[in-house]
């Protein structure tokens, strides 16, 4: 998804593309200036030609003529104490834009009256700072009772949890409940606050987020749209996450269900839940799903042993074999398109690439829409279109993979140990011991 920058003159325009082109070369973001202006005169200009995705970057004295509430949704301004932007490093300016990027994915306001989480605020939560490497998710269900038995509370609707560099800060009725270590398995950690009474319901959660994220969506929307007009072919790579299905969701909406094409590469070590997920997902949205097999199963069972963090062997079977089914569907299309559910704060590498580019792997335009949502905002979305979320989401995981996968926080290897591990068992009762040596390898 394209960003826009929105500077004070000429001469910081000048300044934010040089900036760009060095720090976000192909990323096409487009810099506009404001005429110059100064004072209330430029904050009404800001207020007028602000539109979702975009960031405002002002010197502190401007920036407080600002009403930041009066911006649409997921648009942010970024403060700098210089008197103008061109007086900064490019490295500085380029700084400033990651920091936009970051508040428009993490930024978020406690609504009491509604007892919710609004996902789109200029300001974060209080203790959090806007890092590049944070994402947030939902944590309702069985997810929030999970946490309850964890911190020995009783939390009810839902919480709000950023996640990054092995922390996990977990917020409740507008404060911060506790921090976790996810290193250990369970989690260590300690409740900061007592909660309060529970006043949140998952609808009102919905309701409070409704408005900004139709917003959001549109834009995302029209960009697509215009991205595949000329393609008879769109292809998804879906593992049945979050972020693949709301990008599916997306594609179809944008080429209809007769150009769309689901890839699910099944690993071999998928949880039943993914495997169900993909079987009613694909029936609700009438899309087409080749399923292609990257054999995971049989290496960890053959001697190969269980992936590790540093030594990620399955990565590249996993993207082998989606290319190879990428390369086979596309071959006879006319100006085929690939749309992935990449974003910014899954991994560094993702957020290096840009929302358009040619993929190394099957040489194709690969469009990633969500790029600068969170997690959370993923997850409303699904639930806002009234699409269910996979189960796993529901038990409290943040992200889903393989039942082995070397990446797993120690809370979601803390949920597996917890009883998800027996519905991998009974379906593949050959998995059991492969998850206990998993398990033992990560406990703390």
């Amino acid at each position: 998804m394209r960003l826009r920058l929105l500077v004070r003159g000429r001469k910081d325009a000048k300044a934010a593309r040089a900036a760009l082109e060095r720090f976000y070369p192909g990323f096409n973001y487009t810099v506009e200036t404001l005429g110059g202006l100064r004072g209330e005169a430029l904050a009404r200009e800001v207020t007028e030609r602000a539109s979702p995705f975009t960031i405002a970057l002002l010197p502190e004295a401007e920036a407080r003529h600002v009403d930041t509430r009066k911006l649409p949704p997921f648009a942010r301004l970024v403060a700098f104490k210089s008197r103008d932007l061109r007086n900064l490093r490019v490295e500085q300016i380029a700084s400033l834009v990651d920091r936009g990027r970051a508040l428009i994915r993490l930024g978020a306001e406690w609504l009491g009256g509604v007892g919710a989480y609004r996902l789109d605020s200029n300001v974060l939560p209080p203790g959090l700072r806007a890092e590049p490497d944070i994402d947030n998710f939902i944590l309702i269900n069985n997810g929030l009772k999970a946490l309850s038995q964890l911190l020995g509370v009783e939390l009810d609707g839902h919480a709000l949890v950023y996640i990054g560099n092995d922390l996990a800060h977990i917020y409740y009725g507008g404060m911060l409940l506790a921090t976790l270590d996810l290193k250990g398995s369970p989690p260590r950690g300690a409740r900061i606050e007592a909660p309060q009474p529970p006043r949140a319901s998952l609808e009102g959660l919905l309701e409070a987020n409704r408005e900004p994220l139709g917003r959001a969506l549109n834009e995302i929307r029209s960009w697509l749209s215009t991205q595949v007009a000329e393609s008879d072919l769109v292809i998804v790579p879906w593992s049945g996450g979050k972020d693949s299905t709301l990008a599916l969701l997306l594609a179809r909406e944008a080429a209809g269900s007769d150009r769309v094409v689901a890839v699910h590469v099944d690993t071999g070590l998928e949880f039943p839940e993914t495997e169900e997920y993909i079987e009613r997902i694909s029936g609700i949205l009438g899309v087409t799903v080749v399923r292609a097999s990257a054999g995971l199963d049989r290496a960890v069972v053959g001697g190969r042993g269980l992936p590790r963090r540093g030594d990620r062997w399955c990565t590249g079977m996993k993207l082998e074999a989606l290319a190879s089914a990428v390369r086979r569907l596309s071959r006879n299309a006319k100006r085929p398109i690939v749309v992935v559910g990449d974003r910014d704060a899954e991994s560094r590498a993702r957020s290096r690439r840009p929302p358009l580019r040619i993929d190394s792997y099957h040489g194709l335009r690969t469009l990633a829409p969500l790029k600068l949502l969170g997690g959370g905002h993923v997850t409303l979305s699904l639930l806002l279109a009234g699409l269910p979320l996979n189960k796993l989401y529901l038990e409290g995981f943040y992200r889903i993979g393989c039942f082995v996968c070397p990446y797993m926080s120690g809370w979601e290897k803390w949920l597996l140990a917890r009883g998800l591990s027996e519905g991998v068992s009974s379906k593949a009762p050959w998995a059991r011991s492969l998850i206990r040596l998993f398990l033992a390898e990560g406990a703390s």
